[in-house]
């Protein structure tokens, strides 16, 4: 172990005794920041210790920067070493630089030691320096005539150079304002990069007047300028409103519901507490209140929306009668996800064309979408790379329009799985949105129904037939949508010879209709099942309506093709309603018996309105219509219900089956798979296990009740009434 003489002089310049036997090399010691920081301020001095129980030989010390930089090194002497402290010779490294330095130092024995220090400085700094801890606060009033102005301005990131800090103070007397920079002092702040500034005025302030005071400011390390501002007033005024949260100014306050507080205080008369008024955006709001010293704890609760400037104005009166006012604003920062708003092929869609491409949008409200951040899977592939994004309106990032066009076609029957991801430009990540389709090259039924059918023993009736078709290749490739009826003994279904029309009001939308007036029926009852079904120009049939079609994909097509009976294929319609004899005979009777040739129910007669107020249950559907039996699949049961008397008149919507109830209800309350809550369409969702049931097809009926104890039909029959 050496000894030193004058071990107190700041330099040991000379060893008494050195150990020859000491091979140690200075040690580098408690770097800060510490080695391979990130994110380190523009004005950051390094600083480190090198401590040697031989003694450090200081002149020796070496600081050599590996990327360019000039390197000013200080030190002060600390128990076994030194404490150094190293900085840009210019006030401040680059920024968004990758720094690099190597240190070398010996001790007295002549060991050396060399060790490498890195960071990364922080990216180009585009924020202004920061004003903050004000005082008196803006607005306040009742200010004492001697009180010292004081304020702290930082700047975490680039500094604050003292230098340009200038400070201006005008009263409400002066004609113009003065700088009193030479007269403030300037203390080094602990936790932030910058200064705590404080001016006593040499003589005081006049009474009633206010006093605006001006501070501006530059970066150290960057080229953002400071410039900001607040008043108050000297004397005996209403109560001051200080402590704002937020702050006059904030502008990154978030968004939703939030607690809006001030303190209102009066020290000299104190305040009144029924006086305290408050508004934000000129909205007048109920406050809670607590008491504190010299006045009250004033808060409101109150759903900010994103990225949207609020002013809040407060309002109150001291004992003495007198009334002080204050107003600040804030902005508050985007913490919304952005949503997907519409996609194609839409969620479940069947008969999806094979070649089909794939779109979507993607909104923000606030900031803007990340374009980046848009990332699309199909059945678990990434296929992002592929994928066009555009700007709904250029320059604007806040609806981006996405298409992807698939290379190969998918298959006929593919049932297509798609995860969309996205955030916007503040990191908001929505959450993953997922949808499927199945393509097919077949028409389907979707939904369809009787509408408002009226058909009756007494006197004129009336039948219409609605039904939304679905088909890939577009409507302009249906052949026919008709009725059918089947033949229980036989299983088959017959052409009725009844078309419906397409009515759609722009190409594509798929839907049909069939009206006709009808004579009077011969019997009171529910009639056998009515069917339908779509044809496309290649014969293929699609899927009946109203039944849900279960396949085996493995040995067939997934279509479920009507049985036609060759003998019985009617040119025309020779009548639409009859009795029918019984079913358990096998024998189907006749299955109509209004002729069209008569002219019976001419086209020119009246339409029969409804002549009680009971629900009627319009259209229904299963959708996708055909499921294939090897996989669990999600089934939507669809029912269109109108109330005349409205639809907050229809108390539930059950489902039953072969005429019995089972409690099972469909809903109408946006929950579930329903879209829109109160908008006449009740859902059921059905999850259908893999081979759970047999292959073929599955029916289920639909009665509606309102609230005066009214019943509907039973959907999906025809029923003749007296």
């Amino acid at each position: 172990m050496a000894d030193y003489k004058n071990y107190n002089s700041y330099l040991v310049t000379w060893v008494e005794e050195l150990d020859p036997t000491d091979t140690e090399a200075p040690t580098v010691e408690n770097f800060s920041p510490p080695d391979a920081s990130t994110n380190v301020a523009l004005c950051t001095a390094i600083e480190f210790d090198i401590l040697d129980n031989c003694g450090v030989d200081i002149s020796s010390l070496a600081v050599t920067s590996l990327t360019g930089s000039n390197v000013d090194i200080t030190y002060e002497r600390i128990q076994g070493g030194y404490h150094v402290v190293a900085s840009d010779l210019d006030g401040c490294w680059g920024s968004g630089a990758n720094l690099s330095f190597t240190i070398r130092c010996s001790d007295y024995a002549g060991n050396e030691t060399q060790q490498a220090y890195r960071f990364s400085t922080v990216a180009a700094d585009t924020t202004a320096p920061v004003m903050d801890n004000i005082y008196p606060a803006d607005g306040q009033t009742g200010v004492d005539k001697d009180a010292p102005v004081s304020f702290d301005i930082y700047d975490d990131e680039s500094c604050v150079d003292e230098t340009y800090i200038r400070i201006y103070i005008q009263q409400q007397s002066d004609t113009a304002e003065q700088e009193v920079t030479r007269s403030a002092t300037f203390d080094p702040l602990e936790d932030h990069e910058g200064f705590h500034v404080t001016y006593n005025r040499p003589t005081s302030y006049n009474m009633d007047e206010w006093v605006n005071v001006r501070v501006t400011a530059r970066q150290q390390c960057g080229m953002q300028n400071f410039e900001g501002e607040f008043r108050f007033t000297i004397g005996r005024g209403g109560p001051s409103f200080i402590n704002k949260d937020p702050q006059d100014g904030a502008t990154n306050v978030p968004s939703g519901q939030y607690t809006i507080s001030v303190d209102v205080v009066d020290a000299l008369y104190g305040v009144d507490p029924g006086s305290i008024q408050m508004s934000i955006n000129g909205e007048n709001r109920i406050v809670s209140k607590s008491s504190i010293d010299n006045g009250y704890h004033v808060w409101f609760n109150y759903g900010l929306a994103d990225s949207k400037k609020y002013t809040v104005r407060g309002k109150a009166r001291n004992m003495a009668g007198k009334t002080g006012e204050a107003s600040w604003s804030f902005t508050t920062v985007d913490n919304t996800p952005p949503v997907l708003t519409s996609r194609r092929p839409a969620n479940n869609a069947y008969n999806v064309a094979v070649d089909t491409d794939i779109f979507f949008r993607i909104y923000d409200s606030g900031v803007g979408v990340n374009q980046g951040s848009i990332s699309l899977s199909i059945d678990g592939m990434d296929v992002t790379a592929s994928l066009d994004k555009e700007q709904d309106t250029p320059g604007d990032d806040s609806l981006i329009n996405c298409t992807y066009r698939p290379s190969s076609a998918f298959t006929e029957g593919q049932i297509v799985t798609l995860t969309v991801n996205a955030s916007d430009k503040n990191g908001n990540t929505m959450a993953p949105v997922q949808w499927s389709f199945t393509c097919s090259a077949v028409p389907a039924i979707v939904m369809a129904g009787w509408g408002n059918t009226g058909i009756y023993v007494s006197e004129l009736g009336e039948f219409e037939a609605w039904a939304l078709v679905e088909y890939g290749e577009g409507m302009d490739m249906i052949r026919n949508v008709q009725m059918y009826v089947m033949n229980p003994a036989n299983g088959k279904h017959y052409p009725l010879g009844i078309f419906l029309d397409y009515v759609g009001s722009f190409d594509g939308d798929g839907l049909y209709y069939y009206h006709e007036f009808m004579p009077r029926a011969k019997q009171v009852g529910m009639l056998p099942i009515y069917e339908i079904a779509a044809e496309d120009l290649y014969g293929t049939f699609g899927p009946i309506w109203p039944y849900l079609t279960i396949v085996d994909r493995s040995k067939s097509k997934p279509t479920a093709t009507p049985a036609f009976d060759p003998t019985h294929v009617p040119w025309r319609v020779q009548a639409l309603m009859n009795r029918y004899s019984s079913m358990a005979s096998g024998d189907t009777a006749e299955l109509l018996a209004a002729s069209l040739d008569s002219g019976a129910g001419a086209e020119d007669s009246p339409p029969v309105a409804l002549t009680n107020s009971r629900p009627v249950i319009f259209a229904g559907g299963f959708y996708p219509p055909v499921v294939d039996i090897s996989k669990t699949s999600n089934v939507l049961f669809k029912a269109l219900v109108i109330d005349p008397d409205g639809e907050d008149d229809i108390e539930r919507v059950e489902i039953y089956v072969d005429g019995m109830p089972t409690g099972i209800l469909m809903l109408d309350d946006g929950s579930q798979t329903d879209d829109t809550p109160g908008d006449g369409f009740y859902v059921k969702t059905f999850t259908l296990e893999a081979n759970s049931r047999p292959v073929g097809t599955v029916m289920l009926q639909i009665v509606a009740f309102d609230y005066a104890g009214n019943v509907s039909n039973v959907y999906p029959y025809i029923t003749v009434e007296p």
